[in-house]
């Protein structure tokens, strides 16, 4: 609508336009605040970036689970757009874990997260849960109330009990009158068990918004430790605490305290315990990127879900059809060469037949397969995960990603900017040619 310079406004409105509504979005949306303080690594973060891999970690309530894409870490949960198959999976762990379309976490008090064939597939390694959530039974030894007597422990000092020999996971001690952090400081309970070379230490964080209710159990995870002999000496103290802390005690001076044991076959280890976190390791976890020598067709999804559930061999693999070969018993080794979020490859030596299994969700549209580099077909395997078809000897695995309707989108981004270019000079161009024309033209001399 504007003629000559002035025709320059239109795309600098536009700019200037779209520079604006994004700023506002921007901090109306993005954090503000420092990295560091926005996302605060914590020792279990430096644990699981340390020992994890390629593997996963699940977490009961300790953490949004989004933040893990912040620590590169894998998680099967998080705030994202999953398959209907991978949330099927989801449920099976726990059918209150998925909290909304676009976001699912595991809830505290998973039952038996060692014992859940599901994370076995879905290659959750370690699982962690906040420090008041110690997975394992409690074995108290009986105290006569004659011996029984209130034990108050003062700042800056320690109180001291004993447990009987064997595997320990914990300590539990009893806080008749409850304890409450002070403000913004949280209390920090700091345990020592053994002597020695067999010494163990370990610690809790009691925040401000958990306070310990009256006469509530107070656990503290430790590493697991099988000790020899007995009984193994026990001291607690209380950091950030101006004010006393009264335990249940005995006449001796002594803390009642009682062993958490690991509860026989749980399938889990405390690997690591700290002020914020327990991370245990799970035994039966399979590998992300794994070798299945048997294939079997399912071709109904909720059964799929429930062979899955109930326990399917680690080297088997259940497919959705029959469009594929069949394997029947073949081993292989399987050397992971790249593992990045667009780009897969393996080095596999089989003896016969068989699938390597990627315990991701990319059986989908943009994931392509090859073997040595000749394209091969990417199915749906154990129903949320991808398995490619290897045929024996030894073979290059790749499998890539390239996003639907890139190329398609490029060029149609391409042709608008020609257009919108085309829009704007053109018109100027014409009149141009239109002057020159018309100066051009000689007028008739109309005297007579």
């Amino acid at each position: 609508l504007l003629r000559g310079r002035l025709r320059l406004l239109g795309p600098l409105v536009l700019v200037l336009a779209v520079l604006a509504q994004s700023t506002m979005f921007a901090r109306e949306v993005l954090p503000l605040t420092d990295r560091d303080e926005f996302y605060p690594v914590t020792p279990a973060h430096e644990f699981l970036k340390k020992n994890l891999g390629e593997e996963r970690y699940g977490a009961s309530s300790w953490e949004h689970s989004a933040v893990a894409d912040h620590y590169r870490l894998r998680t099967p949960t998080g705030h994202e757009f999953t398959s209907a198959e991978w949330k099927s999976l989801i449920a099976a762990v726990s059918p209150d874990a998925q909290l909304s379309p676009t976001y699912s976490d595991f809830p505290a008090n998973v039952p038996t997260p060692g014992r859940q064939p599901v994370l076995d597939q879905l290659s959750v390694r370690y699982w962690v849960t906040q420090p008041m959530e110690v997975i394992g039974v409690s074995s108290p030894t009986p105290v006569p109330g004659a011996q029984r007597q209130p034990l108050t422990v003062m700042p800056g000092q320690q109180a001291t009990c004993q447990v009987p020999q064997g595997d320990l996971r914990g300590i539990e001690v009893t806080v008749p009158d409850g304890l409450k952090p002070r403000a913004q400081t949280p209390t920090v309970v700091q345990v020592s068990v053994g002597a020695g070379a067999e010494k163990v230490t370990s610690e809790r964080a009691i925040a401000v918004n958990r306070p310990l209710k009256r006469g509530e159990k107070l656990r503290v995870a430790i590493p697991d430790h099988r000790f020899a002999s007995g009984p193994v000496p026990v001291s607690i103290s209380f950091a950030g605490k101006r004010k006393p802390v009264q335990l249940a005690g005995r006449t001796d001076g002594s803390a009642v305290c009682t062993a958490v044991r690991p509860e026989k076959g749980d399938g889990l280890r405390v690997v690591h315990a700290s002020a914020g976190a327990v991370v245990y390791e799970r035994a039966s976890a399979l590998p992300r990127i794994r070798w299945a020598g048997t294939s079997e067709v399912v071709t109904d999804g909720p059964t799929r879900v429930r062979r899955l559930t109930e326990g399917v061999a680690p080297g088997t693999v259940l497919l959705d059809d029959d469009s594929t070969p069949a394997a029947s018993g073949s081993t292989a080794e399987v050397d992971v060469r790249r593992d990045e979020a667009e780009t897969i490859s393996a080095e596999v030596t089989a003896d016969r037949a068989g699938y390597l299994v990627v315990a991701d969700s990319i059986a989908r549209p943009g994931w392509s397969a090859t073997v040595d580099g000749r394209p091969v077909d990417l199915v749906a395997g154990n129903h949320a995960f991808a398995a490619v078809p290897v045929p024996d000897g030894t073979h290059t695995v790749t499998l890539r990603y390239e996003a639907p309707g890139l190329r398609a989108g490029a060029v149609i981004s391409a042709v608008g900017a020609l257009g919108l270019l085309a829009l704007l000079f053109i018109p100027t161009v014409f009149r141009r040619w239109r002057r020159s024309r018309n100066d051009s033209v000689t007028p008739q001399d109309t005297s007579i």
